[in-house]
């Protein structure tokens, strides 16, 4: 069985230049969540769905790790295309 955890973690885990703010599959859930919700395609939701605990509880995430807008678009900003 493909632990996509894991997969996500080895290939993308070079994006995370600190131990602060969240893991890389920690955001990579919430980022696949956000999109098949279709809720909202606004990076500042992100700020709405931090301070909703019935969210965070159906993620099973603590409110704490909730991303931000501020931490996906620094996330985004880790891709480079050149």
């Amino acid at each position: 069985m493909i632990q996509v955890g894991e997969l996500l973690q080895r290939q993308f885990g070079s994006l995370r230049k600190s131990r602060k703010g969240l893991g890389v599959v920690e955001l990579f859930k919430q980022l696949f969540c956000w999109f098949a919700d279709g809720t909202s395609f606004h990076l500042t939701h992100f700020d709405e769905l931090a301070g909703d605990p019935g969210y965070a509880a159906l993620l099973e995430t603590p409110v704490s790790k909730m991303a931000s807008s501020h931490g996906v678009k620094l996330f985004f900003g880790a891709f480079t295309f050149v």
